[in-house]
């Protein structure tokens, strides 16, 4: 997934280039960063709309299986190591 994102991204970067389009406004990087970020973003599949940085070794639970006693055990576990489990729920402050 990301191998095509970032190909995406260059094979546009390549042609902003080539129709000559390098000349910056003041502010202009910080936006053409967003407007990469939204399009990597809307490279999502089924529904997948967020992007993350992830530690090796972590595990990304889809909410359709957090339902029910997993659900529960989670959340206890969290409240019982004093974590704030929204820090880990995707975009719950958002």
């Amino acid at each position: 997934m990301i191998n095509l994102a970032t190909r995406e991204l260059n094979k546009q970067l390549a042609h902003q280039k080539s129709m000559g389009k390098s000349a910056e406004k003041p502010g202009a990087r910080k936006l053409d960063m967003r407007g990469r970020i939204g399009r990597l973003a809307n490279l999502g599949r089924h529904g997948d709309t967020e992007l993350a940085h992830l530690t090796p070794g972590e595990m990304v639970i889809p909410h359709t299986f957090l339902h029910g006693d997993l659900k529960a055990e989670l959340y206890q576990t969290f409240k019982d190591a004093g974590v704030d489990s929204s820090r880990y729920v995707v975009a719950a402050n958002a």
